[in-house]
């Protein structure tokens, strides 16, 4: 389906099909975004320096911190 038809011209029996129809559509697109992964420096064209990560307790960094404060 191209365009969304006369609503007004459908009879109640082809709107309710026509809503059934788009609510199985919409179910199986959401399964389709559940299974793609989270895009990260290892599965994208993400360089690495911009991909996530783990944030490391550093004491020199937090003392550096602690004296701007």
């Amino acid at each position: 389906m191209k365009e969304l038809p006369n609503l007004k011209e459908l009879t109640d029996e082809a709107k309710e099909a026509l809503i059934v129809k788009l609510w199985e559509e919409l179910q199986k697109l959401q399964k389709q975004l559940e299974k793609k992964p989270k895009k990260t420096s290892k599965n994208s064209s993400l360089p690495p320096a911009k991909g996530f990560k783990a944030e490391i307790n550093n004491p020199e960094k937090q003392k550096a911190n602690e004296q701007e404060v």
